[in-house]
């Protein structure tokens, strides 16, 4: 069956025998007004071509024949045909069967790999939510007589009482087993932990045991997840999802596997209530964890040889994706699915920059959808397709983590902990990607959300740690997680270790440099679709407004979170401490989980069987 290629242009028809090429990644040096060096380093050549040729051939990033190739260059260089295969022979050109055809005939090699052993479901006060998801997981799951673990952030010792009591009978009528850890388990650990393990116990504390001063704590129960479940592949839960699958009616998933991208790859739509959203969602009989063990933990080069995809298809592969395939290296440490029902985002009114195609159809069928989509946050969010990418999801509340060996930790305390979490892992594990599966998960908080107005003026502390970890200057020779886990530690304490004022004015440059390239992406966005249609462009003109009035406000860096927290005069202070406090959880954070490896083999945990 032939092939349909589609692009902004036209749609291609191609046989699928038909050897198929794109270029290479490379390196590109000015010379002169007129002509560029142009460095392969995957084959080593080196070519210097008219600046003319080194442009229009950047344009050839999808896998077609090469005489497809030429048609689209014949407008712009003279005789494409005999310059690509020129660049063919000499390996600047990568064939689409060299990446993938190796690993397909390769068959059989998914044998014998773990499968998810544990279930965790941090709660943290929501016990009708709790209780509910719990119930939903045991039946859904009963066939894998999967292990629970319940990580209790809740915020008196009562509504801990209610939460193990509830977890207990459903123990009991069920059968499952059901650990518990709430903040007395995590106490008791951490006094063992601290005896055995190099790090200070106040570093072990602000990983492990959640600040009651600090109204959110996600972060440090799901830390306490990474330290019960050291040594396995694990799946975590929000209290505030139900285990009812499906998939998105009017998108159904095909049976192929997406690789690349540096976006959000899901596509979204938008609904005025919830029931309206999980009215277009087909549920469907999926076996959840096995759905994960797809991806996590496997290398990609094996994911890439299964035969249960129809067809692998690229998407703007990055440079260091095509190296991975061709060096064989990559693995999959997080896999997450979609959702139906809330969103989970701080804001959705700065969704019109969306990047997926069918988002944006969606959003600008009308006005009036587009009112609801920006002021809402009922949505099916979901892949279309199998994918494999640089980027993660917005939200955790249902992801597979591959615990086997060392994840990095979560930022203890307050939101979008999940969002560090994502930075950190994409900048220490050089070979790490994010799996992507093609269902909605249902997420049903029975609390009335609502959004964050204006999210351009909300700086959080979590913004601070996030460009802080983009700013990092990679090491050039540690390659492992722990070295550069300790290594972007070292890096976040001598930003902190800065005279206030200093650290005030780094923070400010991120800040700014990072809001700079998001007026910068709006307005690409504004310039491609022409400023069309009017009421979508007016929208994303008043929000680079807003960002420009915002960064030039004193104010801009003051991270909001901390409002409720400390004074005026103690913000600063207090968000210098947190960026330090973190950066010393990264350093230490190898020796804390390697001390939890030590208890599990003498068959301690944190959570408590009940």
């Amino acid at each position: 069956m032939p092939i349909r290629i589609h692009s902004r242009i036209r749609t291609v028809s191609i046989d699928p025998t038909t050897p198929r090429f794109r270029i290479a990644p490379l390196h590109r040096f000015r010379l002169g007004e007129l002509s560029d060096l142009v460095y392969f380093p995957s084959s080593r050549a080196t070519k210097i071509l008219p600046r003319s040729v080194v442009k229009a051939l950047a344009s050839c990033t999808q896998f077609l024949p090469l005489s497809t190739h030429a048609d689209a260059l014949s407008a712009l260089i003279d005789r494409p045909f005999d310059l690509l295969e020129e660049l063919r022979t000499s390996g600047c050109l990568i064939s689409f069967e060299s990446l993938v055809k190796s690993s397909i005939n390769n068959p059989g090699k998914m044998i014998g790999y773990p499968r998810i052993s544990c279930v965790a479901i941090p709660t943290g006060g929501r016990i009708r939510e709790f209780e509910r998801a719990l119930r939903s997981y045991i039946i859904s799951l009963s066939a894998r007589n999967i292990p629970f673990l319940i990580a209790d952030d809740s915020p008196t010792v009562s509504t801990q009482e209610i939460t193990r009591s509830c977890a207990e009978s459903l123990a009991r009528s069920s059968g499952a087993s059901i650990s518990y850890a709430g903040r007395s388990q995590k106490e008791a650990y951490v006094k063992i932990l601290a005896e055995g393990c190099a790090a200070p116990r106040e570093i072990i504390d602000f990983a492990l045991i959640p600040d009651p001063t600090c109204q959110v704590r996600t972060g440090a129960n799901r830390n306490s997840v990474l330290v019960h479940t050291v040594g396995q592949l694990i799946m975590t839960v929000d209290d505030d999802t139900v285990c009812q699958i499906g998939t998105a009616a009017s998108g159904r998933p095909n049976k192929s596997l997406t690789l690349g991208g540096e976006l959000d790859l899901s596509e979204l739509r938008f609904f005025s209530s919830r029931r309206k959203a999980m009215e277009t969602v087909d549920r469907v009989s999926l076996d959840l964890l096995s759905e994960h063990e797809k991806l996590l933990g496997k290398p990609l080069n094996e994911i890439v040889g299964q035969d249960c995809f129809d067809s692998i298809k690229f998407r703007d592969p990055c440079a260091h994706l095509l190296g991975s395939l061709t060096r064989n290296q990559g693995v999959i440490p997080i896999t997450y699915s979609g959702v139906v029902g809330d969103s989970g985002m701080h804001s959705s009114e700065n969704i019109g920059g969306h990047p997926g195609l069918l988002t944006r159809q969606s959003l600008t069928r009308s006005e009036e959808a587009y009112q609801e989509a920006t002021s809402g946050r009922e949505v099916v969010r979901q892949v279309l397709s199998t994918s494999i990418c640089h980027s993660g999801a917005p939200m955790t509340s249902s992801v597979g983590m591959d615990n086997r060996g060392l994840l990095p930790p979560f930022f203890p305390r307050y939101r979008k902990q999940d969002g560090v979490f994502e930075a950190t892992l994409k900048r220490c594990m050089k070979n790490a990607y994010f799996g992507h599966l093609p269902f909605v998960l249902t997420h049903d908080p029975l609390s009335v959300r609502s959004n964050i107005s204006n999210p351009w003026r909300t700086i959080r502390i979590s913004d601070y740690l996030i460009q802080c970890i983009a700013a990092w200057p990679e090491p050039v020779a540690q390659d492992t997680l722990t070295e550069r886990l300790k290594s972007l530690g070292k890096y976040l304490i001598e930003i902190s270790s800065q005279p206030l004022n200093d650290f005030n004015e780094t923070i400010r440059v991120l800040l700014l440099q990072k809001s700079a390239r998001t007026v910068e992406r709006l307005e690409s966005l504004l310039t491609r679709f022409n400023r069309t249609p009017e009421f979508w462009a007016r929208d994303l003109t008043r929000q680079i407004e807003e960002l420009n009035d915002a960064m030039l406000q004193p104010a801009f860096v003051t991270p909001v979170d901390l409002m409720q927290e400390f004074s005026p005069a103690e913000i600063q202070i207090a968000a210098q401490g947190l960026v330090a406090q973190f950066g010393l959880l990264l350093h230490w954070w190898p020796d804390i989980i390697k001390s939890a490896n030590d208890l599990s083999s003498r068959g301690i945990s944190l959570g408590q069987i009940l």
